[in-house]
């Protein structure tokens, strides 16, 4: 893949996060709440490939929330496994963390 094909699978992915996140349900049901972490999870393993590392631990982390909240533990465990690569990128990246 090209960068401007990365660039527009991105944006294509931010789109519809935007959509799924301003969702009108309130109560969003499992399967959404499956959607959203699956999004979310092709969103922060992207922007870990561009170095944005802290951004890359943030969307994790709303992965891990949705995944939680949809009850099921495949995507569950992939979202803590997504988090802690992109936590342990984000400090590989920092030497005064280490």
């Amino acid at each position: 893949m090209d960068d401007k094909e990365f660039e527009e699978s991105l944006k294509a992915v931010i789109d519809i996060n935007t959509n799924v996140e301003t969702h009108p349900d309130v109560n969003k049901g499992p399967m959404m709440c499956a959607l959203q972490a699956d999004i979310n999870s092709v969103y922060g393993q992207a922007l870990l490939a561009l170095g944005k590392n802290e951004e890359s631990i943030t969307r994790h982390k709303k992965e891990l929330a949705a995944a939680k909240k949809s009850g099921i533990t495949d995507l569950k465990v992939r979202a803590m496994d997504n988090l802690a690569v992109s936590k342990i990128d984000f400090l590989s990246s920092d030497s005064s963390l280490i």
